[in-house]
């Protein structure tokens, strides 16, 4: 969940997250981005990548192309994306390889508590907002809390 997005609703200009859990793939990966991220192809991501790896998390959608079995994930992608049918042929879609399921887990619930204390601070910024948009906002942000606590007891 993309804390910027505000909970909106999945929409045809809406992208797909995937992830993949992996603690085999996300070593080899690791290994392998070790050593291709100085690459000048990487060099306005180099941050982001560092970034997301610290979380766990490596970009497949970003290093596929350059990892040993970027080519065989490559081919099982395209053939995956068509199995999703119309609905979703002209999403993008993001890859994101995790170490393990309690790394995904971290990343979601810091992404719903960033959406919702952004939720919470829209609503209750300045007075020129009408009261509608604002118990919209509130509720939006009651309803993050509750996937946050069962994150933690997992």
């Amino acid at each position: 969940m993309n804390p910027k997005k505000n909970f909106r609703k999945f929409h045809e200009g809406s992208d797909l997250d995937i992830a993949i859990i992996s603690p085999e793939l996300f070593d080899t990966a690791w290994s392998e981005l070790r050593e291709i991220i100085e690459d000048e192809l990487f060099s306005q991501k180099k941050n982001y990548l560092r970034k997301l790896v610290f979380e766990e998390c490596i970009a497949l959608d970003i290093v596929l192309p350059r990892l040993s079995f970027g080519e065989q994930w490559s081919r099982s992608r395209d053939i995956f994306i068509q199995d999703l049918g119309s609905a979703f042929r002209n999403c993008e879609i993001n890859y994101r390889l995790y170490r393990n399921h309690r790394s995904l887990r971290s990343y979601q619930v810091k992404s719903v508590n960033i959406a919702r204390d952004r939720a919470i601070e829209e609503a209750t910024a300045g007075c020129s907002r009408p009261k509608s948009i604002k118990q919209g906002a509130v509720r939006a942000a009651s309803a993050a809390i509750r996937p946050s606590f069962r994150a933690r007891a997992y």
